[in-house]
């Protein structure tokens, strides 16, 4: 429950930056589809206690400039809004 708070209170602060036009980005290059594919695995034992399944499958690579902390925060929340 500590950790969901936390969690919470991160991205209420993330929004407020946003909101005052103070949110830093940090991009640097990576691939897209490994980030998703390492998020997935860290919830893996989750999905599989929820009864779920997943199967991810990319043809090629999506690299690029992106934010890492940030996609991850957004695919985390996704997916864990996902498994309540």
């Amino acid at each position: 429950q500590i950790d969901r708070l936390v969690h919470l209170i991160d991205d209420m602060l993330d929004i407020s930056r946003f909101n005052m036009g103070k949110l830093a980005l940090q991009p640097e290059t990576f691939d897209l589809g490994l980030l998703v594919q390492d998020v997935l695995d860290r919830y893996a034992s989750q999905i599989d206690e929820q009864g779920g399944q997943l199967t991810f499958h990319r043809e090629c690579a999506a690299v690029g400039k992106w934010d890492r902390f940030r996609i991850e925060q957004v695919f985390t929340n996704l997916l864990t809004n996902a498994l309540r």
